[in-house]
């Protein structure tokens, strides 16, 4: 097992996990050898789904809650089955004339023998923002990694954190004031 210390940041709304390192898989044993199996590759940690990516989270029912990575892409894996047929499904109906012009919040251009559905980012954002957040969690260990879906996280009455650079400022005052409280414990 090899292993690289990667501190680098992590956009696209999943962040957190401590900067810690990535485990790559062991190189394979020679076939028929009765090697030891490759250990499971990904980041290993606690993460936070913001913005868009929290999200579809909620929209696959994870919302607020701290989920294992391969649970949340079990969820989310059936959440974009699901909103790939019901797109399908709209796409279907305003092809077959089905729908009034625009009833379904997209814009409709003639086509041959009906309506084509062109739509609006609003109506693929579920989808795409599902698909993106599958992809980033195979980055992550699929049981030694822990997903938190929040568009706000609220501190007290009337304090809300917005994610952003505050939420990591706020994350590394939580793990320092952890620490120190340990340190304190055992000093005692």
């Amino acid at each position: 097992m090899k292993v690289n210390d990667t501190s680098s940041s992590r956009g696209g709304g999943l962040g957190g996990g401590q900067g810690g390192p990535r485990v790559q898989p062991a190189a394979p044993a020679a076939a028929g050898g009765g090697g030891e199996e490759a250990e499971v590759a990904g980041l290993r940690g606690n993460f936070f789904a913001i913005e868009m990516l929290a999200d579809v989270g909620r929209r696959a029912g994870m919302g607020e809650r701290l989920v294992r990575a391969d649970e949340a892409a079990g969820k989310l894996r059936a959440f974009l089955h699901e909103w790939t047929a019901s797109a399908a499904r709209r796409q279907r109906m305003h092809r077959e004339g089905g729908a009034a012009s625009g009833s379904c919040g997209g814009d409709v251009e003639s086509g041959g023998g009906g309506q084509a559905w062109r739509g609006s980012w609003k109506d693929v954002v579920a989808g795409t923002s599902a698909l993106q957040m599958v992809r980033l969690l195979d980055l992550l260990h699929p049981t030694h990694s822990h997903v938190f879906f929040s568009r706000h996280f609220t501190l007290g009455p009337e304090h809300v954190l917005k994610p952003g650079w505050t939420l990591g400022a706020y994350v590394s005052h939580v793990e320092l004031s952890q620490q120190r409280e340990q340190l304190a414990n055992k000093q005692r």
